[in-house]
């Protein structure tokens, strides 16, 4: 092998939501982490490697590093500040601001202590002017002493080509430590659990995505069909009033248009029952979701002798039966 040839395990940090799956997905040229516009969507470390002549370079995308609000939270800022001590160079991606927050401060005040070279890489740079990107530049450069400081933007690949360079400039010389074809330590069923949990982060309600997780059942190709796989998964949900919105209103509607022989309702009536329940229980689940947040409460037993979450578990049956039963008396059963 090379003498020049050189190798590391570089760290991409930041805030939740600031692009570092992004930036990594671009760098290696392939999508392993998977992206959304919800914080947090990366929970565990998720190695990637990109390799070429000049030497192999191991990434680390971390979970967002922050203020953690519940257990899952503290559990993602430790992997992410545990990471810190385990690479030759760290990437800390910002957003264009002149703003320095607690978050940011408190991501400065832990590079301090670790004493790798440290790329700031000011990330979106397309979304403000350029006249706006200096003074941003330099209110960083106040905070921590950076190996250097490079403005790019990951989405539309923007000055991006100055980063794999500056990164060997700081890696010691070694062998590879993964084969040149490896591009991620990740297993085939937990990609495929990732992306599925991508589709639901992008496709379902705010609330929902950290209560979330993708479990992979089986993966088999397709008799006949090399290059397409068939892949059962089950997706786990906290709350049972997640379900509904995972499952999704036109199942909810086929359903109970399917069991009209088990009800008093003829096959037409069927689905616009089954319609209103859902309408009514979603708007229930709304409505008391506003109430909570007005009371600054969790959950609305916290100060009741009940069992933890029991009132939560009924919020849409709160106002989805009185609305069944009135209708029923009201279309059905009223001469």
């Amino acid at each position: 092998m090379d003498n020049n040839f050189r190798s590391g395990f570089v760290a991409i940090i930041g805030r939740p939501n600031v692009g570092k799956s992004t930036l990594m997905n671009h760098l290696i040229g392939q999508k392993i982490a998977i992206t959304s516009n919800k914080p947090q969507t990366t929970r565990n470390k998720i190695q990637t490697v990109y390799t070429c002549d000049e030497g192999q370079i191991v990434f680390l995308d971390t979970p967002g590093i922050h203020k953690a609000k519940n257990k899952l939270g503290e559990y993602m800022v430790q992997v992410a500040e545990r990471t810190l001590k385990e690479v030759d160079a760290i990437m800390w991606l910002v957003e264009p601001s002149t703003f320095v927050g607690a978050g940011e401060r408190h991501i400065a005040e832990q590079l301090q202590k670790v004493g790798v070279p440290v790329i700031l890489i000011i990330n979106k740079i397309d979304t403000v002017k350029k006249e706006e990107l200096l003074p941003a530049i330099d209110t960083y450069r106040k905070i921590c002493d950076f190996a250097e400081i490079i403005p790019c933007s990951a989405l539309r690949g923007k000055n991006t080509q100055d980063i794999i360079p500056s990164i060997f400039k700081y890696l010691p010389y070694g062998p590879m430590f993964y084969d040149e074809d490896t591009v991620t330590d990740q297993p085939q069923r937990q990609i495929a659990a990732e992306i599925i949990r991508e589709k639901a982060l992008h496709a379902l309600d705010e609330e929902i995505p950290h209560g979330i997780a993708v479990a992979i059942d089986r993966m088999k190709k397709r008799p006949g069909r090399s290059n397409i796989i068939d892949i059962d998964a089950t997706i786990i949900c906290e709350r049972n009033s997640h379900k509904g919105i995972i499952i999704g209103s036109i199942g909810a509607l086929i359903m109970g248009s399917a069991l009209f022989w088990m009800t008093p309702f003829r096959a037409w009536q069927a689905p616009l029952m089954s319609l209103l329940i859902i309408v009514s229980g979603t708007l229930g689940a709304l409505v008391m979701s506003s109430v909570k947040r007005s009371l600054g409460a969790v959950r609305l037993d916290t100060s009741m002798m009940l069992t933890r979450g029991a009132l939560d578990r009924m919020e849409m049956l709160f106002f989805s039966a009185p609305v069944f039963y009135h209708s029923t008396i009201f279309l059905f059963m009223t001469k």
